[in-house]
């Protein structure tokens, strides 16, 4: 295979990368294009950092991708390793954001069903964190525990609805319903990934030094 061409992500690549994984070819439990965003985010917060070669068997459940020929091979595996940069680079940057066509719906807790663009990146922000949980019990100082915890919540609220419900029964009551507390666990997820990408980051460069 020739060398690979991994420049800037594009909305281009993203729309391919979501049909390429989405296509009947692929082997089941592929992750889709938002789910395997929403893992390599978890992976890019991570206090010691994972190879390609580690995760890129568990995008296609450890199948094989199935390639229509070299050129598209090349062509997906660019674009791959290009959002895995590109989500790097902005947790980097403290610029931690949703992935290119992430809608958010309008009504909140539509964002619960398993179809929704939130859903499926808060599932893969899940899997790869539990994934990983080994790695931040050994890291997580324990005065970040409880923050770790909570931030937690908030990026995993959208990726089970039972999770969901019991989350806003025990520790949001205040909110009158689901979609009331799907609504705040909206207002706070920006933060959440901020402070999710800063506590990896900062483990990060501890463990440099």
């Amino acid at each position: 295979m020739t060398q690979i061409d991994i420049g800037d992500f594009t909305d281009e690549q993203a729309m391919r990368l979501q049909e390429f994984l989405a296509a009947p070819e692929r082997q089941g439990g592929t992750m889709s294009f938002f789910h395997l965003a929403g893992f390599m985010f978890a992976l890019a917060c991570a206090p010691e950092p994972v190879m390609p070669s580690e995760w890129m068997p568990l995008v296609f459940n450890d199948g094989e991708a199935v390639y229509e020929d070299m050129v598209e091979a090349r062509a997906i595996l660019g674009a791959l390793m290009s959002l895995n940069n590109r989500i790097n680079e902005e947790v980097r940057e403290e610029q931690a954001q949703l992935p290119p066509g992430c809608l958010v719906l309008e009504s909140a807790s539509a964002n619960l069903e398993a179809a929704a663009p939130l859903s499926q990146w808060a599932t893969g922000l899940m899997d790869g964190h539990t994934w990983l949980q080994e790695m931040w019990d050994q890291w997580t100082p324990d005065s970040a525990e409880e923050e770790l915890g909570g931030v937690l919540l908030i990026l995993c609220f959208f990726g089970n609805r039972k999770m969901a419900e019991e989350l806003w029964r025990e520790m949001l009551p205040k909110c009158e319903s689901l979609d009331e507390a799907a609504g705040l666990a909206l207002r706070l997820l920006p933060d959440a990934m901020h402070s999710y990408a800063q506590l990896g980051v900062l483990m990060q460069k501890a463990l440099i030094d």
